[in-house]
């Protein structure tokens, strides 16, 4: 089976990874990244290659954005995929995908989004040409269940859930070094970006009274006048943690927390399947999808309030053993339940090549 993957390819846990997946179960993937058209840089801070080329790729109009149009074109040609996997394909305009599926009528054209396109919040620029072309594609992949119903609104009965994962190469459990327990040992732990949803009040409760924690990801600037005084002075400057340090701020922890974007409308994270995955304590918001996934206070800990938030933390802290426990129970939920990349690759495949009469459960 050949795929062609078209995305950003701004940042490797997505496009990228999801390739390497796909290649595991014995597919030849090529690769139709778009975002080094705009800028250069890493996943954390791109710097475009000039105000033009920043406000193409803003707005999604212009020369570099219909030269992206013609050489998808052409390497469909070139390629000959069987399944062209548009993954997060906002760049790509509505009269690509008809004259794709003009000229190549064999051809699967199959949408996954891992933002939520159908947000009340969302960016109606970056999300336009998605929307004009949502009934032309073949397949629909989602992350989150609403958007199952989303689709539904629109007369789309072909949409199958894809949940996240963890990426075995990636999330996996490591020893922390002297240095590195300096640097990363925490009672609590929350790696994620700033988001207006309550996550900074919850903080503020676990830090004011006295509870130990480190705090990692993006956007924290935005709200930078709350870390202005104590206790929560202590916690800045907020940076982002990747790859190996993202493991070890993880593992370094006693317990770790989990947000759910209100924006995207989550009801789950990739976090919870990468921090079970590191055998570390996953401590969530509650929701019903989870508590489908998790056995509760058996392989995940929720709160439903800043509260129980608290009370569950020191709780916990003072009962290592069980905490532990936890975390082993999850990683073994995650591992038997096949909650990686791989297993989710060989899914996607499976529901591709199978006749299929809509939506899955």
């Amino acid at each position: 089976m050949r795929v062609l993957i078209v995305g950003s390819y701004q940042g490797p846990w997505y496009q990228e990874y999801f390739g390497r997946a796909l290649r595991e179960n014995s597919c030849e993937v090529i690769d139709f990244p778009w975002m080094s058209r705009f800028c250069v840089g890493d996943v954390i801070k791109n710097h475009h290659h000039s105000r033009s080329a920043w406000f193409q790729n803003r707005f999604i109009v212009g020369p570099l954005i219909n030269k992206l149009q013609s050489d998808l074109l052409e390497k469909i040609s070139e390629t000959s995929p069987e399944i062209i996997l548009f993954f997060a394909g906002t760049h790509i305009k509505a009269r690509t995908i008809k004259e794709i599926k003009k000229k190549y009528p064999d051809k699967i054209l199959v949408s996954y989004n891992n933002d939520d396109p159908f947000s009340p919040h969302v960016d109606y620029w970056l999300w336009r040409h998605f929307h004009r072309a949502v009934g032309l594609f073949d397949l629909h992949f989602v992350y989150r269940h609403v958007n199952l119903e989303d689709l539904k609104k629109k007369g789309i009965d072909k949409a199958f859930l894809l949940r996240s994962y963890y990426c075995p190469w990636d999330d996996y459990p490591v020893e922390l070094s002297a240095v590195d327990r300096e640097k990363f040992e925490s009672d609590v732990v929350f790696v994620g970006h700033y988001e207006r949803d309550g996550r900074l009040e919850a903080l503020r409760h676990l830090k004011e009274r006295g509870v130990d924690i480190h705090l990692h990801g993006g956007g924290w600037n935005k709200v930078r006048r709350e870390f202005q005084r104590p206790p929560m002075s202590k916690l800045w400057p907020v940076q982002n943690v990747l790859n190996e340090d993202y493991r070890k701020a993880i593992c370094g922890a006693k317990i770790c927390l989990n947000f759910l974007s209100k924006l995207n409308r989550d009801t789950y994270t990739r976090r919870c399947f990468q921090i079970p995955a590191m055998k570390s304590l996953l401590m969530s918001e509650y929701t019903q999808d989870l508590a489908s996934l998790f056995k509760e206070d058996e392989e995940i800990v929720f709160f439903r309030s800043n509260d129980e938030l608290l009370e569950k933390c020191r709780y916990y802290l003072d009962n290592p053993d069980a905490c532990k426990k936890i975390a082993l129970a999850g990683y073994e939920r995650v591992f038997s339940d096949g909650g990686d990349i791989i297993s989710r690759g060989r899914e996607f495949l499976e529901i591709c090549s199978a006749p299929h009469d809509g939506q899955n459960p």
